[in-house]
């Protein structure tokens, strides 16, 4: 889920949250002017093992439990 939040020097500002995919609860919120890249940024800590924070590990986790 992603919204825009405002628009600044022409760039604009997405809030976003990061939701369980098995029952919805939304397990972080974030703001990015790059949503793409920023999500990438996310996944790619689970894909190289290196997550060192509580999105990253419950991201890890998701994953290994098949999500």
């Amino acid at each position: 889920m992603a919204m825009p939040l405002s628009v600044r020097m022409g760039r604009i500002v997405f809030i976003y949250g990061l939701t369980d995919p098995r029952d919805g609860t939304v397990h972080y919120v974030g703001k990015s002017a790059q949503l793409n890249m920023r999500y990438a940024a996310h996944l790619s800590s689970v894909r190289t093992g290196r997550a060192s924070n509580a999105v990253g590990w419950w991201m890890t986790a998701l994953a290994e439990s098949g999500c």
